[in-house]
């Protein structure tokens, strides 16, 4: 992709609880856009609950790429959804229609955007013998080895964050170097896509209250119910969705790992903290304009808006600032700043 013949996407990131798919589909409806997902887990058959993916209505009403479109037992590295975003968002702009990419796994939004770091080739043999060392001896050993090799990539992760520790250990072992010098390196020159990025914020003490009401609503839901049918129908634990926020957690719950009355407060505290690594990543995109919960009331203003952008071929910063369309400068240029 080079140049003006690079498609002009919206990009609407966010913590988890934000209300960021809200927005996407408002804007989509108002302006014949399609949803494309950027959550790691929404993208997996049968994970519904814990991912918050959007509901059957919701997307008999507007159309989501990227939702359902994995069995379970399959990956799906950063790699594969650039390659199938790509695909996407080609199919979405030549219906004329605006590619909206959503969802707040920073990885594959920056690798969208910017382009992969090099990391080398998946090596299946060992990615199968680190699987079995973790069935063997548990995921905590393996951190355990990375945070000695690689410790500011441990650092950005959960500690039993199974798929992005197994990667982080295979680059080492491909390459020969740390991960999180390849990332540094990388440096979000490229520039693969005309964008627009929204992120959607606020508060830190309104989002741990999201965080609790989406933590308490998802157990009411049924999400244990949901693993547990998951298990029953042949899902090994090691897939790769279980090692997501709330599902290792059901599952640390069911072998006895986690004390049953106290295992949604420490999921709603992990999720705070998973919320808290996902700012990280929102902030290496120093041309994103930062939103407040729910469009602090405008989103008709916030469409308006991003329609304008689109409509003059998806050039230029978009917003002049934050203010002029949110109503209030509280946010403005945190985005600039990163």
């Amino acid at each position: 992709m080079s140049g003006e013949s690079r498609p002009a996407i919206v990009v609407i990131a966010g913590p988890t609880a934000s209300g960021k798919s809200g927005l996407a589909m408002a804007i989509a409806e108002q302006l014949g856009g399609e949803v494309v997902n950027a959550d790691s887990v929404a993208v997996y058959r049968g994970f519904d609950i814990g991912s918050a993916k959007p509901s059957l209505a919701d997307r008999a009403r507007l159309p989501h790429h990227l939702v359902d479109a994995r069995d379970p037992i399959d990956t799906w590295s950063a790699a594969d959804f650039v390659r199938d975003a790509d695909a996407a968002i080609a199919a979405i702009s030549a219906r004329g229609r605006l590619p909206i990419v959503v969802g707040g796994t920073g990885l594959y939004l920056r690798s969208l955007l910017h382009g992969l770091a090099a990391g080398g080739a998946a090596q299946p043999e060992l990615r199968a013998a680190l699987t079995a060392e973790i069935e063997a001896v548990g995921i905590e050993t393996l951190y355990a080895r990375l945070r000695e090799r690689d410790p500011e990539a441990a650092a950005a992760m959960h500690h039993r964050d199974t798929i992005r520790i197994i990667r982080a250990l295979e680059v080492i072992e491909v390459t020969g170097r740390k991960r999180s010098e390849q990332n540094a390196e990388h440096g979000l020159q490229e520039e693969r896509y005309r964008h627009l990025s929204l992120v959607v914020a606020g508060p830190r003490d309104e989002l741990h209250r999201r965080i609790g009401l989406r933590t308490r609503a998802m157990v009411e839901a049924g999400l244990v119910q949901e693993v547990q049918s998951l298990l029953a129908s042949g899902i090994p634990t090691t897939a790769q969705p279980f090692g997501a926020i709330g599902y290792r957690h059901v599952l640390e719950l069911l072998d006895g790992r986690l004390a049953e009355a106290d295992w949604v407060e420490t999921l709603a505290r992990d999720t705070r903290h998973f919320a808290r690594r996902q700012f990280t990543w929102f902030r290496k995109h120093r041309d994103s304009r930062w939103l407040p919960f729910d469009g602090g009331g405008a989103t008709s203003d916030i469409a308006t808006a991003v329609k304008a952008w689109w409509q003059e071929g998806g050039v230029g910063p978009g917003f002049v600032t934050e203010h002029d369309v949110v109503g209030g400068p509280s946010l403005a240029g945190r985005g600039r700043r990163g």
